[in-house]
């Protein structure tokens, strides 16, 4: 007959309440639980503590393994009725009856080990002891009211009931059955009984986690309730709260938008600290949001800026009159000073009052600016000089017009020749200067803008014979601030390429970018270049040859963005123009090519 092997169930009872343990404490970390979860996660490994005691009888003193052992048993269950009473009624089983359980246990196991040394008396004890508390675990399952897992809690009972009968069958097998008894004796019944104690185990455990996860889906269930019954009396009052809701919806929609799409920097100072910042602040100053909130906003207002802004700050910060809307300079990530235009209000927020910021770039609209007043300059300017070459002509014409009335009734044929060949000649002058100011009468009517330098290049190329020079064009996708007839500068430097450079071949268009940030566009051809006292004279308004103005209005176009031009080739191989772009008015409309540096 096939002997069951009692040690091996035991291992097996300490093993499976140790994997238990582990899975419940993983569960523990990872999911919702309620009160008297860590009870019955804390009862497993006390289990495998009696176990343990219980394999080791004959090896460690009978106290320990018999007194100890079964009294760390009964507080096992002890702990599980706990566990059952806090989950199901939210607190603890009556303390002192607990108490009162441990040492009359502890008291009655010691008697009936020591003193008068019966161990079926002693199993009798156990069995009505563990079926007590199986009882009042029981009580809270089938009495409370709520009916969502009443599967699950009669499932429960009946299981813990089945535990009442295994231990009632045991104590009978042993008071029925003579002879001497052991724990360890290898009877049919005791492999059932313990086979019982591990499928107890799994089976309330996992009982235990799924009344865990019930309660939890209950809660769910009771909230998305009140979301719906909140929402009825919502809809019920819909129509009295519909023009209020509409307007706060509105608003809000505004708030949003300008939060977050806004082209402005919204920033909200509190004490003197970042408080708040939206995209485009934080894209203005250059940081991360976490590398701002709670710094001094002070530290990215320009230094020579910094006393003004804080006074301003200060002024309104207690109440007094001050600029609300004002101009001042900001400070990026890399030093560099962004012209700001701001505008504050002092707000309440989160109980403090806090200072609400609208932080605009305005830096493209000084450019813009400074672009207008240095076209109206030039205009002005250009217009003296017109005027006054046009006036001085016409008064030449006068002077000659009075000398021939002089000599009319004089045969003078041959001075009045000369004074008409002059007459011409101023005559030619002024058309020259009036088509000049007819060809550039748009200049600064229009905002400089971004502009792609090879299309302006190839667009200017496009009006001359192309058959007769070639061009190579290296500016990737360079692109510049200027003013819109920048095509014309280009078609002047091409036009006195084909005009003057006499052997030229090539045009050849290429760029630098040098260690201060400043781009230089560079013109060459391979003509005969212009000798070196010349460099600084084609430039000038008085220097005239058969196409009028060039240079000199090429000059005035660039020098509306702060663009200078000069001609730095060498003599006698071919003409150099370096076009010098500041930093902050070229950029690349696509991917930045390789650094020319």
């Amino acid at each position: 007959m096939w002997v069951p092997d009692i040690i091996t169930l035991y291992l097996n009872i300490v093993l499976i309440d140790l994997a238990l343990a582990l899975i419940l404490f993983i569960f523990w970390r990872s999911h919702k639980t309620y009160s008297g979860y860590i009870s019955w996660m804390v009862s497993l490994p006390v289990f495998v503590g009696s176990y343990l005691l219980f394999l080791l009888r004959g090896f460690i003193p009978d106290f320990i393994s018999i007194v100890i052992a079964n009294t760390v048993l009964i507080f096992a269950y002890i702990l599980r009725n706990d566990s059952i009473w806090k989950f199901i009624e939210n607190k603890s089983f009556n303390i002192k009856l607990n108490i009162l359980f441990l040492l009359s246990s502890f008291i009655f196991l010691f008697y009936f080990t020591f003193i008068d040394n019966l161990i079926l008396a002693r199993t009798l004890f156990i069995s009505v002891m563990i079926s007590i508390c199986v009882i009042i675990g029981c009580i809270p399952l089938i009495t409370t009211k709520n009916k969502d897992n009443h599967l699950l809690r009669y499932s429960f009972v009946a299981i813990l009931l089945g535990l009442t009968v295994v231990y009632a069958i045991h104590a009978i097998d042993w008071i029925f059955i003579p002879g001497e008894h052991s724990l360890f004796d290898p009877n049919i019944y005791l492999l059932i009984f313990y086979f019982y104690i591990i499928l107890l185990d799994i089976l309330t455990t996992g009982l235990f986690v799924m009344l865990n996860m019930s309660r939890t889906q209950f809660e769910l269930k009771l909230s998305n309730e009140i979301i719906t019954k909140s929402d009825k009396e919502l809809r019920i009052q819909y129509d009295k709260l519909v023009t209020s809701e509409k307007q706060l919806r509105e608003s809000e929609e505004k708030y949003r938008n300008v939060v977050t799409w806004a082209n402005d920097g919204i920033i909200l100072i509190q004490g003197g600290l970042f408080k708040y910042l939206n995209p485009k602040a934080i894209e203005i100053i250059g940081l991360n949001a976490d590398e701002l909130i709670g710094k001094p906003f002070i530290h990215y207002v320009h230094p020579h800026e910094q006393r003004k802004v804080e006074s301003i700050y200060n002024k309104r910060m207690e109440g007094q009159q001050g600029d609300s809307v004002y101009e001042t300079v900001y400070l990026n990530s890399e030093g560099e000073a962004i012209d700001v235009e701001i505008n504050a209000v002092v707000i309440q927020y989160e109980g403090q009052p806090t200072d609400l910021v609208y932080v605009r770039d305005i830096r493209e609209r000084k450019k813009f600016q400074k672009a207008l007043d240095q076209a109206s300059k030039k205009l002005n300017l250009l217009n003296s000089i017109i005027f006054h070459e046009v006036f001085n002509q016409v008064l030449a014409i006068s002077n000659y017009h009075a000398l021939m009335k002089k000599f009319k009734n004089i045969d003078q044929n041959t001075s009045i020749e000369i004074f008409i060949q002059r007459e011409e000649a101023i005559l030619k002058n002024i058309k020259i200067s009036l088509e000049f100011a007819q060809s550039y009468q748009d200049l600064g009517i229009k905002s400089a803008k971004w502009q792609n330098v090879k299309y302006a290049f190839i667009m200017a190329y496009s009006h001359m014979d192309t058959l007769k020079m070639t061009h190579v064009i290296k500016t990737d996708d360079l692109e510049i601030f200027a003013d819109p007839l920048i095509e014309k500068v280009f078609h002047i430097l091409i036009d006195n390429t084909f005009t003057h450079s006499e052997t030229g071949t090539q045009i050849i268009l290429d760029y630098h970018i040098g260690q201060d940030g400043v781009l230089s566009l560079y013109y060459s051809d391979n003509g005969i270049g212009i000798s070196d006292e010349m460099k600084e004279n084609i430039f000038l308004s008085d220097y005239k040859k058969e196409n009028g103005y060039g240079l000199f209005f090429a000059r005035e176009i660039l020098d509306i963005t702060d663009i200078s031009i000069r001609e730095i080739g060498e003599s006698g191989k071919g003409v150099r123009f370096e076009i010098r772009v500041p930093k902050g008015t070229y950029r690349f409309s696509k991917l930045h090519p390789v650094d020319k540096k």
